[in-house]
């Protein structure tokens, strides 16, 4: 599925994790569940399906947090923020980047090829609506937020969104 989505294949994608999906619901296997779901908010994005997208986002963040994976959290957290800021919700957006970078960084984690495009997407769109000033004190003091402050706020913001 990345391999398909890197390329441009959106609807490819799609298909292999959502087969992959079907494949371990069987075996409840949480990590498994949490990284397909997160790939699977990103593909839903580039393809324009934001519903789902969300949807998927809440299921990656629920496996995540289920199996305790702290990078998986953060790298979704990444979607909900893209999410947001495709709402419109900027300031939202470049809190949660603030706390995503400072995870990152702790982690010594480098983000990949569809994490990247994300990132970009995301900065992109709230770069149309606040300056520079604005964004570095937004993630700053996002940087500070604990995990729990940062999904505490997405599930606010999803639920704000329904």
């Amino acid at each position: 599925a990345e391999i398909e989505f890197l390329a441009g294949n959106i609807e490819r994608a799609m298909s292999f994790v959502s087969e992959a999906l079907d494949m371990m619901k069987h075996g409840k296997n949480a990590l498994s569940l949490a990284i397909h779901n997160t790939n699977l908010a990103a593909y839903c994005i580039a393809a324009g399906d934001l519903e789902a997208a969300r949807v998927a986002a809440r299921e990656g963040l629920k496996w995540a947090m289920r199996c305790q994976h702290t990078l998986g959290i953060a790298i979704v957290l990444q979607h909900f923020a893209l999410l947001g800021a495709l709402r419109g919700d900027v300031e939202y957006a470049a809190h949660l980047v603030g706390f995503i970078d400072e995870r990152f960084r702790v982690l010594s984690y480098e983000r990949e090829r569809t994490e990247r495009w994300c990132l970009e997407k995301l900065m992109a769109t709230v770069r149309e609506r606040l300056t520079q000033p604005e964004i570095d004190r937004l993630e700053t003091e996002g940087a500070a937020w604990t995990e729990d402050r940062a999904v505490q706020q997405a599930m606010e913001d999803q639920n704000q969104t329904r």
